[in-house]
């Protein structure tokens, strides 16, 4: 029997838990990985929501440094999760 994710108590069916845990547990510990500069940008970019030119301003670079720091560091970790998941 299929049962919908609505009507769980707490929410979310327990295996689609199951799957965000370990899916943030792969992002934070690719995170982690990642060296302070790389990590600042992906961090203001895509937990904070902050534009190239805001982060630029506010690491006091200039705003390709930082499209180049969100490219490089984030094609590492990206690899490094997807090798995770395959693994599953």
């Amino acid at each position: 029997m299929h049962r919908r994710a609505i009507g769980w108590a707490g929410g979310a069916r327990p295996d689609e838990s199951l799957v965000q845990r370990e899916q943030h547990l792969a992002v934070t510990g690719a995170l982690a990985e990642l060296e302070d500069e790389y990590r600042a940008v992906i961090v203001l970019r895509d937990v904070e929501g902050f534009d190239y030119e805001q982060i630029a301003e506010i690491l006091e670079v200039p705003a390709g440094t930082v499209k180049s720091r969100l490219h490089s560091g984030t094609s590492g970790p990206a690899r490094a999760i997807e090798k995770t998941a395959a693994k599953d």
